[in-house]
Parts: C-alpha cells; sequence; structure tokens
C-alpha cells in the first residue's frame, strides 16, 4: 500500500517537458532570461529540517518586534529569538523586498526550528508558506477527501493527500534562517542525503541523480559561509512541469538574489512529502506542524 501511494503520481511527473518548463519559467522570472538551475533547499548541517507550527488563522509563536531593528508585531512572527522576526505574508506586487522577486504571494501558515538533540541547540528557524491564490484550490482540494483530518494525520495516507496537492501545482514557499554560522557546502550535502535516503529515490535512480546534478550546480552560485540571520527562500511549483526555484536573502544588505532552479519535479516532490509524510519525516515538528497547517486550510 505504501508503494501504490508513494509512486501514484511519479510516472506523470517523469513525463514533464522541458519546452514547457522553460516557456513557464521565462513567465514567472522575469528579467532572467537565462536558465539557471531551480533547486529547492531545506537542509540543515545533518541534512534534516523542521518546521513548528502557526497557522493562517494566526502564529502559534508569540509574535515580536525588538530584534534586528523596527518590526510590526501584527505582520510578523518571532520564530527564535537570536534572529529577526518572519514576515506573516512576504511576495507579491506590494512587497517592497521580495516583489521584485516573488510575484506571487504568499501566506504563512507554519514556523518553528531545528535542534539537533545530541547537541542541545538549535539550527535553522523555519517558516512555510502558501501562495495566496492557491489557497481556494488547496481547500476544495482537501475538503473532498473523506475524513481529511485523519488522512493527513496518518504516516502513510498523507502520502496520497501531500501527491494531489502536488499533481494540483499548490505553490509552496519554505523560508530558512541559520541560527548560527554555517555553510554552504553542508547544505548541500545534507539534503542530497536526505534525499536518497527516500524511497522515490531508490525507485527512480537515474530521475533523481540528474535532479541532484541540477542541485549541485545550482549550489556553485554560493560559496562558504552562509551567515547567521540570511535566508534561503524555496518556492516549489512555480511551473507547470512542478519544480523549484531558490533565492538567497542577504538581509544585512538587503538584497534578495535569484539562486538557482531545479526543473527535475521528483526533487521537489521528495521534498514535500519528507517534510510532510511518513514514518520518518525528517522531523516530526515538522511533519506536525505541517499537517495542522493544511488542516487549518480544509477546515
Amino acid at each position: 500500500m505504501i508503494r501504490t501511494t508513494l509512486f501514484k503520481s511519479v510516472a506523470q511527473r517523469l513525463s514533464y517537458s522541458k519546452p514547457t518548463l522553460r516557456r513557464n519559467f521565462g513567465s514567472t522570472l522575469r528579467g532572467h532570461s537565462h536558465w539557471s538551475y531551480k533547486l529547492a533547499l531545506g537542509a540543515s548541517v545533518g541534512g534534516i529540517l523542521a518546521i513548528s507550527y502557526g497557522v493562517s488563522k494566526g502564529p502559534a509563536i508569540a509574535a515580536d518586534n525588538k530584534i534586528g531593528g523596527s518590526f510590526d508585531a501584527n505582520t510578523t512572527v518571532q520564530v527564535e529569538s537570536g534572529i529577526d522576526p518572519y514576515y506573516l505574508d512576504i511576495g507579491g506586487p506590494s512587497d517592497s523586498k521580495y516583489g521584485h522577486q516573488l510575484q506571487n504571494d504568499y501566506r504563512m501558515i507554519g514556523s518553528g526550528f531545528r535542534s539537533v538533540t545530541f547537541l542541545g541547540f538549535k539550527v535553522y528557524a523555519i517558516g512555510l508558506y502558501i501562495a495566496k491564490d492557491d489557497v481556494q484550490k488547496a481547500r476544495r482540494i482537501l475538503q473532498g477527501i473523506a475524513n481529511v483530518d485523519e488522512e493527513l494525520k496518518d504516516e502513510t495516507k498523507s502520502i496520497d493527500v501531500v501527491n494531489k496537492l502536488i499533481d494540483a501545482h499548490i505553490r509552496f514557499l519554505v523560508r530558512i534562517t541559520p541560527v548560527r554560522n554555517t555553510d554552504f557546502g553542508h547544505m548541500k550535502d545534507g539534503l542530497t542525503k536526505s534525499i536518497l535516503n527516500h524511497p522515490l529515490a531508490k525507485e527512480y535512480r537515474d530521475s533523481v541523480g540528474s535532479g541532484l546534478e541540477e542541485l549541485k550546480q545550482a549550489m556553485t552560485t554560493h560559496r562558504g559561509t552562509f551567515p547567521k540571520n540570511n535566508a534561503l527562500i524555496l518556492t516549489f511549483n512555480d511551473a507547470d512541469g512542478g519544480g523549484m526555484t531558490l533565492y538567497y536573502d542577504n538581509t544585512k544588505n538587503k538584497q534578495v538574489s535569484l539562486m538557482g532552479e531545479i526543473e527535475n519535479p521528483l526533487i521537489s516532490q521528495i521534498l514535500l512529502l519528507l517534510y510532510l509524510t511518513g514514518q520518518k519525516p525528517l522531523s516530526p515538528t515538522l511533519r506536525s506542524s505541517g499537517i495542522e497547517g493544511l488542516i487549518s486550510i480544509a477546515n
């Protein structure tokens, strides 16, 4: 049953068309005539991420407007005390910081952090967002599933639910902020290891391997230290064929730049499944928060 639900939508995603993706990327990323490589990066030093819960109706973690300057407690959430608060809404034409890169308007549905238990410290703060224009479509999909709350909470049945959202091209965004200095090499290696450990990677080794080559090439755009309080922004399902885009948010100079793109849809599918499903999610708190956020949308 696990294999049936897990691989149900893979055949469609393996048949993506590069010309179609090229056309869609061109319309999504205005001002970029060349192709970078699409990248969804969600890895820590050990290659594990987590999101704690804060739903769209209001974050579960109290807001704070004192870290790193002036922040509005009504529009931000304090995910971790050592870094700047996260904005509840990012992207779109009205966003002076992100709007020139993120054409879609996103709303936070979860926030939290990743901690390394055996070392006793926190590694990353993370925010999970959904495109506002896709909320109604996601709600229709979720409401069309009997006992959707139970299905989402089930380790195996949730695979089919999340695949339905992926196949419907629901657009998600993840923002990842290290709470201490790290480097891009650790993040790339950890992400690669996590992807390779997923059952889809074992079943579709060649296709996933080509996607990881795209990841490797994209990561060459940045090397060395990844400073505390800067952020990676990952957008999922930007184009009809799936895939992901990675941006680098330099909070010190207030610049957001395109890092790369991964067109292989299996990479984005695996990451979302690792976030939200399975017996061994990247983090139990990530899965819990993400599922609660989807339940909030469904209801």
